[in-house]
């Protein structure tokens, strides 16, 4: 894996003025700003050789089995769920779910120092990054094409993804209304909401399929437990709003008994977040050995997933300096602390809250790379790079790379990411 530009000569600032306006009007782009002196949309790319592409999807496909896999076995165990930090009615409402693919999800990865690929977390319940690996990566890559040679990663993505959405909606219907639903108060996840239902209205509008968009405040009902939508009954369901934001709402309750007495589909189900929470990394490095899992995922596990624990489980003879500590439901990065750097008290409150895990730290190299200020100036920078392979329908589907510091959180910057 290298970077593209590592020096700002090579670059000239006109060609990422036209990158930024195909960005931001192909992407429903509502801004680009990821700190006071940093553009998130990054006119570089991470090029992957054929080895390391092939690796990476023959690895998200595996993985994308081991979970559903765990996710199976750790469902049946109401115990286990409320351990996990689940409430005990979203337990069992997560309980009784019916096991089925997760339409979209994704894996991020880091690079150890002998160039392999480790899984550090699994993105499942509201994954991001679609319109970004898909219109933002489309137009870098048409005015990256005279810098190297090689082709999009992510060509395939936006049919792999609609045809997993279509297998998840009701069958045998001649028609179907599918609901949208986002927090309009956030007007990056509004956005990004409004490009895939644009997409998928495209798409699907000749199969008898209709789309609407609206607020979690536009969820209402009508007779027969039947969930509206901007005030129109929809058959499914596509949320991007978080369970932690819903759990607490009548809305959610709404939504719930629709889909427990059959009125409702909701395409991205419960399942999604008990298969992202984190102490199922720990349960799948546990039960590594398990034959619930094949020869195949058994190696996948021990050779690219770092070890990860418990806080209460942590083995004594682990190094804790060389340890990451993870809250477990911890999105963007939050909650995320290098064992280097915490005291005996962090320690203590940590195990006393008892929603970590500690994972083995993976030493991933640095790249220099070139980025972009907020007047559009090239500029040299050291970053880390993750590498997300998203699935869809637990098939492989495509990437979503970032640059950043050790933590990846919401200040990292986007990266496209192609092959030679």
């Amino acid at each position: 894996m290298r970077v593209l530009f590592d020096d700002p000569s090579q670059v000239n600032p006109a060609l990422y003025r036209r990158f930024l306006h195909r960005a931001l009007f192909r992407g429903y782009m509502s801004g680009t700003v990821v700190s006071p002196a940093t553009s998130y949309l990054n006119l570089n790319a991470l090029i992957l050789d054929g080895a390391e592409l092939a690796s990476l999807v023959e690895l998200s496909t595996c993985f994308a089995r081991i979970f559903a896999l765990a996710g199976e076995r750790v469902a049946e165990d109401i115990d286990a769920l409320l351990a996990y930090g689940f409430p005990l009615s979203f337990a069992e409402l997560l309980r009784q779910e019916v096991p089925r693919p997760v339409v979209f999800g994704r894996f991020d990865y880091l690079v150890d120092e002998s160039g392999h690929w480790q899984l550090i977390e699994y993105n499942s319940d509201t994954p991001a990054g679609f319109r970004e690996a898909t219109a933002v990566d489309q137009a870098a890559f048409e005015l990256l094409r005279p810098y190297f040679s090689g082709s999009r990663v992510n060509e395939q993505l936006v049919s792999r993804r609609l045809a997993a959405l279509r297998a998840s909606l009701p069958q045998g219907r001649r028609s179907i209304r599918l609901g949208f639903l986002t927090d309009a108060s956030d007007l990056e996840d509004t956005g990004h909401m409004a490009y895939t239902e644009q997409l998928v209205r495209s798409a699907f509008a000749a199969q008898g399929i209709e789309t609407v968009l609206g607020d979690v405040h536009n969820l209402g009902r009508a007779g027969s437990n039947r969930v509206t939508l901007l005030g129109r009954p929809i058959d499914a369901l596509y949320r991007y709003v978080t369970y932690e934001a819903l759990l607490a709402t009548p809305q959610f309750w709404m939504m719930a008994e629709a889909v427990a007495t059959g009125k409702l589909s909701l395409v991205n189900g419960f399942r999604g977040m008990l298969l992202q929470d984190k102490g199922l990394l720990a349960w799948i490095w546990g039960h590594r050995g398990d034959p619930l899992f094949s020869g195949a995922e058994q190696s996948a596990i021990a050779l690219h997933m770092p070890p990860t624990w418990w806080i209460h489980d942590l083995p004594a003879e682990v190094d804790r300096r060389k340890t990451v500590v993870k809250q477990v439901f911890g999105r963007e990065g939050n909650e995320v602390y290098f064992g280097d750097s915490m005291s005996e008290e962090d320690w203590e409150r940590c195990r006393g809250w008892g929603t970590f895990v500690v994972q083995q730290r993976v030493d991933s190299p640095t790249f220099t790379a070139v980025g972009w200020d907020l007047l559009g100036r090239p500029e040299r920078r050291t970053r880390w790079a993750t590498v997300g392979g998203y699935v869809a329908g637990e098939q492989w589907a495509g990437c979503y790379s970032r640059l950043g510091s050790r933590i990846v959180n919401a200040q990292a910057e986007f990266v496209p990411t192609f092959s030679e």
